[in-house]
């Protein structure tokens, strides 16, 4: 509906008195604090809306009916690979980070909290650069993934202090697609995102080793999820500081097996998706 067309079309349905129905498209609803982008050019607009499982919205956004059911895309697990095998047998010949970082507004942008605004790119840029540093003086290897090679041209001093700062250990992808693709994930031991955004979402439902490097710049938790998060947290998932992130690596590395197959970690990742990231093989049933 976020479209011209789409508001055409739902001020029509709504003259001729039907229903107006949003389908969530992707992450940060439901989880994500304050998510006026959200509330104000979607949520306005649909009496009911199709969530990925989450059923609040804070009290001062608009408000529309919603309807929890598990998401198409997730239930087919399109990230879905033995990577366990994978990395025992070519571990000689994979980086061990790969990381992919969240856009940059250009503009200054209108929402209150989930969107990184331009107002907050230093503080952005210099996590990144202290991130780099503490990869390199732990020794480790990482691959960059940005969001969009355009970003690359509009701020290439940014890029040029990230290498810099991970000297030998930093890899920059000259990537010209914005996914995620098994081949993609396959040339690093673990994946490394900055929010839990719609790639993190993919990844924990598909079970990609992956890790959270989540300094709550421009973004934090709603209410809602708080406590979910802080499992994640507990159990070496998020991280919101570069030395629990470094060791937490170094962890899962010395034994991938036994940090996949955590039970506690495994039941908080679950927990998360239950809400917020909801799957069922037959989810064609459940429509």
């Amino acid at each position: 509906l976020t479209s011209n067309e789409g508001y055409l079309a739902g001020a029509v349905t709504r003259m001729a008195g039907k229903t107006v129905f949003g389908v969530q498209h992707g992450g940060h609803n439901g989880y994500i604090d304050d998510n006026s982008a959200h509330g104000h050019t979607e949520y306005a607009h649909y009496d009911k809306m199709i969530t990925w499982g989450w059923t609040k919205i804070d009290d001062h956004l608009p408000h529309c009916e919603t309807i929890p059911l598990p998401s198409p895309k997730l239930s087919e697990q399109p990230l879905k690979s033995n990577y366990l095998e994978k990395i025992k047998s070519t571990k000689t010949n994979k980086r061990d980070i790969l990381f992919l970082s969240n856009l940059f507004h250009r503009f200054p942008n209108p929402s209150t909290c989930g969107q990184s605004r331009v107002d907050f790119i230093d503080e952005i840029s210099n996590s990144q650069e202290d991130l780099m540093c503490s990869i390199n003086d732990a020794g480790l290897t990482i691959s960059h993934k940005p969001f969009s090679m355009k970003y690359v041209d509009l701020y290439p001093e940014h890029y040029r202090r990230l290498e810099m700062a991970g000297g030998a250990s930093y890899h920059l992808l000259n990537s010209t697609h914005k996914g995620l693709t098994v081949k993609l994930i396959n040339t690093c031991r673990i994946v490394l995102y900055d929010q839990i955004g719609t790639g993190t979402l993919e990844c924990l439902t598909s079970e990609v080793p992956i890790m959270v490097f989540w300094k709550r710049i421009y973004s934090r938790e709603s209410s809602y999820a708080r406590d979910l998060v802080a499992a994640l947290e507990q159990y070496g998932i998020v991280h919101s500081n570069t030395d629990t992130l470094v060791e937490e690596i170094k962890t899962y590395l010395d034994d991938p097996d036994k940090w996949m197959n955590n039970t506690e970690r495994k039941q908080a990742i679950q927990n998360f998706c239950q809400k917020f990231a909801l799957t069922d093989p037959h989810w064609y049933k459940k429509w």
